[in-house]
C-alpha cells in the first residue's frame, strides 16, 4: 500500500476529529443520564418524605 505523507496526515486529522466528536457525544449522553438519575432520586425522595409524613 503506497500512501503519501499527505494521505497519512489526512487520516490522522480524520481520526482526531472522530475522537473529539465521539468524546463530545458520550459527554452529552452521560450528562443526560446524570440529569435523569437526579430526577428519579428527587421523585423517590419526595415519595419517601410523603410516606414518613403519612405514618405520623
Amino acid at each position: 500500500m503506497n500512501m503519501s505523507v499527505g494521505h497519512v496526515q489526512g487520516l490522522a486529522v480524520l481520526a482526531a476529529l472522530f475522537g473529539i466528536a465521539s468524546a463530545i457525544f458520550w459527554m452529552v449522553v452521560g450528562w443526560r443520564a446524570m440529569r435523569a438519575h437526579e430526577r428519579i432520586a428527587d421523585v423517590s425522595e419526595e415519595a419517601a418524605r410523603r410516606l414518613r409524613e403519612a405514618g405520623k
